[in-house]
């Protein structure tokens, strides 16, 4: 979500609005209207909702941003549990269901709140980061060989015809 910060250029007192699309801000003012277009000026791009002094716009945005972000998070969710059942039919067909693959615990369908806000451009970063280095599964150590015993001296053959069942012993 792109969000421009407009300022009032009359007015000791500088509030800072927000708008997502140059024609109204979120608290309602007609920035298409002559008699606004000279008391207000585009100031930047929003990278944090503290910026802005205008409560109303404030709030509005902040909901809109809080909205978006657990849109993201359920497609990244979903996604997910996508990718973890075709990785899940993928190992059971490649072992041909013989061995069984644990099932994936369930995650809850709400994202945990990070507390903090994420500008867009942060999100955007992280995801492409996320995109950038694929997660690779370990790969299984073999399996480790057993020992096998010394072989039974020759001598202990021709002594009797059942010494060569005979477990040697450890002196």
């Amino acid at each position: 979500m792109h969000v421009d910060l407009i300022t009032t250029t009359k007015g000791s007192p500088k509030v800072v609005h927000a708008t997502e699309n140059s024609k109204k801000t979120a608290c309602g003012i007609n920035l298409t209207k002559p008699e606004n277009i000279g008391q207000f000026a585009a100031a930047g791009e929003l990278s944090d909702v503290i910026q802005i002094t205008c409560e109303k716009c404030k709030t509005i945005i902040a909901k809109k941003l809080i909205k978006e972000s657990n849109r993201e998070m359920a497609a990244q969710l979903k996604e997910e549990q996508r990718r973890l059942k075709r990785e899940r039919a993928a190992a059971k067909h490649q072992h041909g269901g013989a061995v069984e693959v644990p099932p994936v615990p369930q995650v809850s369908s709400r994202p945990a709140s990070s507390g903090g806000y994420i500008p867009p451009s942060m999100r955007r970063n992280m995801q492409e980061q996320q995109h950038q280095t694929p997660i690779e599964a370990p790969t299984p150590s073999p399996a480790p060989v057993p020992a096998m015993p010394a072989p039974a001296p020759a001598a202990a053959a021709v002594n009797d015809a059942l010494s060569q069942f005979a477990i040697p012993t450890v002196p």
